[in-house]
């Protein structure tokens, strides 16, 4: 077994995603043993978006490459779920609303970073101040925060309270402006909308207490999810009704026929259910 960098270099529940390569590619972090949370995007970029695909996950302190199981995503939200039988040696202290943390509050946040350096960092840890909500066109509700430490990596990294420890979000992406405006800002999933998708592994409210662990998807659970994946799939059609028949861009293409998919996987999980 290969032993960690150092003692306790980091939290424990914090992990990398790796590509096909062993190469770290983004941040997961795990909300209970065997349970892991990373940004949807993160998945895609490397061909395993898709519901039990199966990715290779170590701990960001150091570690051996475990394998794990997309078991569910929202990729309007960028949040994906994935489940191992080896869990990381820690899970997180809680899940604190998105929408109940105060401007101005500190936060920090820990994860893989990659950037131009002569030398490689495994990971790298940078703090930041809240800033608030934000509300795409596309209906999505994000949150913001400015940070100068958030690199190429850190995507799927849990957004952490200080005091605290708790989460409060999961590092969705860096806005780069040419011009300066909104500088530093990274947008930040929210955890209201990460609670759907743990549903039928285990259950949580808001406060990070642990209501109960199920074996498998229940019913409500599932009603959930498809309502999820319809208001996906109308958000998407609005906006490809937007462009012209010839310039829908491939990615959006792509995500319609993803949710497109998972909508009618679930539907069919749902029926036999009944």
């Amino acid at each position: 077994m290969t032993p960690p960098l150092h003692p306790e270099p980091v939290p424990g529940y914090l992990g990398r995603i790796l590509d096909a390569t062993g190469r770290a590619v983004g941040t997961c972090f795990q909300v209970e043993p065997g349970v892991l949370v990373t940004a949807c995007h993160v998945l895609a970029d490397i061909g395993r978006a898709a519901v039990r695909a199966r990715v290779a996950v170590d701990a960001l302190g150091g570690g051996d490459a475990v394998p794990a199981e997309v078991r569910a995503t929202d990729p309007l939200r960028d949040m994906a779920v994935l489940a191992t039988q080896t869990p990381l040696p820690a899970s997180v202290t809680g899940l604190v609303a998105t929408a109940s943390v105060t401007p101005s509050a500190s936060i920090v946040i820990s994860g893989v970073s990659r950037f131009p350096d002569r030398r490689e960092h495994r990971y790298l840890t940078t703090t930041g101040v809240w800033q608030g909500a934000a509300l795409r066109e596309d209906r999505v509700a994000l949150s913001r925060v400015e940070s100068s430490g958030v690199v190429r990596g850190m995507s799927g990294a849990p957004v952490r309270l200080i005091p605290g420890d708790s989460v409060v979000g999961v590092v969705s992406a860096r806005y780069n402006s040419a011009d300066g405006w909104l500088r530093d800002s990274i947008w930040i999933a929210r955890t209201e909308d990460l609670l759907p998708l743990l549903g039928g592994l285990l259950t949580i409210d808001l406060a990070g207490r642990h209501l109960g662990s199920a074996t498998e998807l229940d019913r409500a659970h599932l009603t959930r999810l498809v309502g999820i994946h319809e208001n996906n799939l109308r958000l998407l059609e609005t906006q490809v009704a937007g462009y012209g028949p010839q310039d829908v861009p491939l990615h959006k293409l792509n995500q319609l026929d993803h949710e497109r998919a998972e909508l009618a996987r679930l539907r069919s999980r749902l029926d036999q259910s009944s």
